[in-house]
């Protein structure tokens, strides 16, 4: 049972509440999410480095809206010569 949470966790890069659910839906084992939590810190395995880490769907990508102050839009024409 742990070599199966070591894989999903360095493989999967799962915490231990997905490992927790995995292992229920895919193998019909229960185990409680803070189970697999003190089997990851005994390894030393208790939290992921933050390139790994989970990011909320709408965190991940920050698209900007509209101009950017440092833009300038110009619009070049032509001017008619005035008569005097």
């Amino acid at each position: 049972m742990v070599g199966k949470i070591i894989y999903l966790r360095q493989n999967y890069h799962f915490g231990p509440e997905k490992i927790a659910m995995y292992l229920k839906r895919y193998h019909d084992v229960t185990i409680s999410k803070s189970g697999v939590w003190r089997i990851l810190n005994r390894l030393d395995m208790g939290r992921l480095p933050a390139s790994q880490r989970y990011k909320r769907h709408d965190r991940r990508w920050k698209r900007y809206r509209g101009e950017r102050l440092d833009e300038l839009h110009v619009d070049l024409h032509p001017l008619a010569r005035q008569r005097r």
